[in-house]
């Protein structure tokens, strides 16, 4: 595939031949069907730059040309003009580095000083109107990369890379006391807390969750860790070290002392996925900030 503005150029290829249009857009592209009525209600689909029946077969040697990006308003976001650190982006995505303390969206009680009021102003000041479009989620005080998709194919590509586990998320933690195994793999249903809207406990009730984890150093009485998720259910890394015995370290909710950092001591380091529309494996590293290395330097010297 090329990459062409807002376009997406895809050759028809042998594989292809005898596919009608709605084919190759869902079992090629991976769109899903909801976008291809989308596209085809719009007329955003041409073949050899021409408007054609969707039932119309395509012949190996044929341009399928789809228009991805409309104006779309975000009435439901407010702009502000925050500071963002853009770690990547183009036309169809951006790699941001959230600090710790900011929403990634708006929620009904607070509805300014998010990502997602950050982003839309941005992209105004740019002359560009998207949805925000997060393909996964951060805690408020959980720090470091997260992409957002600025088009409905690209969140759904990604989404579909995420639960593929090709779009792959890397933490890392501090958490109490000094974890044995070098390595390992906690496989554990997480489920909402009976009476809390917020907290999330392990149970056999709730969804599969599976965290793998290695031990980057040990210190007297803490470990600093690499987690690598397989799912990604709400406060996993969280739960799971919680139910080990093992809190992260300023994690009040799950039994962590704010003593040597006031949130918990969990970062977002690394982000791969194929981009969208090029197939090209992406890959993004993002240092923890100073409030962690403090942390550790402290651990350090003990």
């Amino acid at each position: 595939m090329n990459q062409e503005n807002s376009r997406l150029t895809y050759p028809i290829g042998k594989a292809d031949h005898g596919l009608t249009i709605s084919q190759v857009l869902y079992q090629r592209l991976c769109f899903s069907r909801s976008l291809i009525r989308k596209l085809r209600a719009g007329r955003k689909v041409t073949l050899n730059g021409e408007q054609v029946y969707w039932n119309r077969q395509v012949r190996e040697g044929e341009e399928l040309v789809i228009q991805l990006h409309e104006p779309e308003v975000n009435n439901s976001v407010i702009p502000e003009n925050i500071p963002l650190d853009i770690a990547f982006e183009d036309q169809d995505l951006m790699v941001l580095d959230k600090p710790a303390g900011m929403l990634v969206h708006p929620s009904r009680g607070e509805n300014t000083g998010t990502l997602a009021n950050a982003v839309v102003s941005y992209w105004q000041g740019r002359g560009e109107q998207s949805r925000f479009r997060p393909v996964h989620r951060l805690d408020r005080n959980t720090s470091g990369l997260l992409v957002v998709a600025k088009n409905q194919f690209t969140h759904q590509h990604l989404a579909k890379s995420l639960g593929l586990k090709t779009l792959s998320r890397h933490y890392i933690a501090v958490v109490h006391g000094v974890i044995t195994p070098n390595q390992g793999t906690i496989r554990e249903p997480i489920a909402r807390k009976p009476g809390s809207i917020v907290e999330r406990m392990v149970s056999r009730e709730g969804q599969e969750a599976i965290t793998h984890f290695r031990v980057i150093r040990r210190f007297p009485d803490a470990t600093l860790v690499m987690f690598h998720l397989d799912t990604g259910r709400t406060h996993q890394i969280r739960v799971h070290m919680s139910h080990l015995g093992h809190p992260l370290h300023g994690d009040t909710l799950y039994g962590g002392s704010p003593s040597l950092i006031p949130r918990q001591a969990l970062h977002s380091s690394r982000l791969e996925f194929p981009h969208p529309r090029t197939g090209e494996r992406m890959a993004f590293d993002c240092q923890v900030p100073p409030d962690m290395q403090k942390l550790v330097r402290y651990l350090e010297a003990l």
